[in-house]
């Protein structure tokens, strides 16, 4: 069935609503995120949402589950080697990779969920959520699609898809 204006609206509302938000909490491009005020953060215990501890207690799952290949705090290392967005470097010097490597590594990240609090090893350690965020937030406007009774769609953000139900 078609859909009213107002329904079109509320699920319009909903879904930049949930986008925002997500954004909002684990953008590394913006400067106050609370991603990004995390990342700024020294090595004391640092208190975040339900939200993004739930999403880095995925991440430290998915980095065990991989034997370390998923790590959200290699980005150093990517910019170092000319992966980022600055123009490409000379491959580091031992010195300099012998530096980056103290600053990077999931283990250097202690999550206390009961507390919900975020403690890095090392103050210079940045967590970029970029490899698990879009697919988080694709599940939570697809969560927030439900609720509103929508069964059919297509969700994408960032080439991450989410369908259900019939098109048209």
């Amino acid at each position: 069935p078609d859909l009213t204006k107002e329904e079109q609206a509320a699920i319009e509302s909903t879904v930049k609503q949930t986008v925002d938000q997500i954004d909002q909490r684990m953008s590394t491009w913006k400067d106050d995120s609370e991603l990004s005020l995390l990342n700024r953060h020294g090595a004391t215990p640092y208190e975040v949402s339900s939200e993004l501890m739930g999403v880095l207690v995925s991440a430290a799952e998915i980095h065990r589950i991989t034997g370390g290949a998923f790590d959200i705090t290699v980005e150093p290392l990517v910019r170092a080697y000319g992966f980022g967005p600055d123009a490409p470097p000379e491959i580091p010097e031992e010195s300099e990779l012998k530096e980056l490597l103290s600053r990077t590594g999931l283990r250097k990240l202690v999550l206390n969920p009961d507390a919900g609090t975020v403690t890095k090893k090392h103050p210079e350690l940045h967590c970029d959520l970029s490899g698990i965020a879009k697919g988080y937030a694709v599940d939570q406007v697809v969560s927030a699609l439900e609720e509103l009774g929508q069964l059919d769609f297509m969700v994408e953000i960032g080439g991450e898809i989410r369908t259900r139900g019939r098109n048209g």
